[in-house]
């Protein structure tokens, strides 16, 4: 009997050669989608909610003959993604909704659904890989870096990653491409989208009205001198440098740019300064996840945005779920509520929200 794969299918081109390469492969193969927002709500193009993305991957099903199903979603994903995101913005921080979505919906309750269904494992189109050393499976970078999502991921360390299926993380975007046309998927030459249940500029027109209440208040610089006023600090993150206004500076010849150094939401305030006064090289997570044997203290390099350069750095970790990273180079503008994430080689280790 032909094992089960689940394959989540958001009408993309990778889930769409994902679902493809399982099927070669020999399983038996069935594509969901979740719908997670209600397309009247879509604001911005180029997302993966509409119902054109939804008749893609059910075009992209039918064309590598495989079952599909779209199931509504949007409760669930309201409750453990956006009303946490949501908070997180009025609390003067920067959440990665992607990060929350897929630890807690794609391989949360889609594959608890999934194994309640009979099926033997969960499959998604991510740049990633696992691989199973001394029999235990662990999460890898893809083979080709510059598409690698492991840092999306890395909150699955410490999962039972032997029913994960990531088919696509020995393949570059341009073969995966390739494949679709191959194969006369007609998502061959489909944009990337830009999730809107993870842009939060549409976070907070769909949510102005109720949870979103702007709280207008001042801009100073470290010293505490007022240059002017904000919008509300859910419009802010650290390191932005745009919508800070008029600031009541000096002469335009000596004006320097400004950027978000810090938000105070305690005081409704936020601090800006020059690019350079941005950088750090210390941080502190919360809310930790780390692989099961590491050291209380351990030397990795990490990153904490998806596409930045891999920094070294030394962890010290004070709790469980707590720790104190030193950069040996600096970082640029780490943001509270984003995730810092390290790896030995491409081992994804684990990592944290920076507090």
């Amino acid at each position: 009997m032909k094992k089960k794969v689940l394959v989540a299918m958001s009408g993309g081109v990778d889930s769409g050669v994902a679902a493809f390469l399982l099927k070669k492969q020999g399983y038996e193969v069935v594509g969901v989608t979740l719908k997670l927002v209600e397309p009247e709500k879509c604001l911005v193009k180029k997302t993966c909610c509409g119902i054109a993305d939804i008749e893609d991957a059910r075009r992209i099903s039918r064309t590598i003959g495989i079952k599909h199903y779209v199931w509504n979603w949007e409760k669930v994903f309201r409750q453990k993604v956006v009303n946490q995101s949501v908070n997180d913005y009025l609390s003067g921080r920067t959440p990665n909704p992607c990060i929350l979505c897929n630890q807690f919906i794609k391989f949360g309750y889609l594959w608890e659904r999934g194994q309640a269904l009979g099926f033997d494992f969960l499959a998604t189109g991510h740049y990633a890989r696992i691989k199973k050393v001394t029999g235990k499976f662990y999460l890898y970078r893809s083979r080709e870096t510059k598409y690698d999502q492991s840092y999306f991921l890395y909150r699955l360390v410490n999962q039972d990653l032997s029913k994960i299926k990531f088919p696509l993380g020995e393949y570059s975007k341009e073969k995966v491409r390739q494949i679709a046309r191959r194969h006369n998927l007609s998502v061959a030459a489909k944009p990337a989208s830009q999730d809107i249940c993870f842009v939060a500029r549409t976070y907070r027109e769909m949510f102005s009205g109720k949870n979103f209440r702007p709280k207008p208040a001042l801009i100073k610089d470290k010293k505490g001198n007022i240059l002017g006023e904000h919008r509300g600090i859910e419009n802010y993150t650290v390191g932005q440098r745009y919508g800070l206004g008029n600031l009541r500076l000096q002469p335009s010849e000596l004006r320097p740019r400004y950027y978000v150094m810090a938000i105070v939401p305690e005081e409704n305030t936020i601090v800006v300064g020059k690019k350079e006064e941005c950088f750090r090289k210390k941080i502190l997570l919360r809310d930790c996840l780390w692989l099961d044997n590491l050291a209380g203290q351990f030397v990795a390099v990490g990153k904490i945005r998806s596409r930045q350069e891999l920094v070294k750095a030394r962890i010290r970790r004070l709790t469980d779920r707590r720790a104190e990273v030193d950069f040996y180079d600096q970082v640029w503008a780490p943001a509270p509520g984003q995730s810092a994430v390290f790896y030995k080689r491409n081992l994804v280790l684990g990592g944290g929200i920076i507090a």
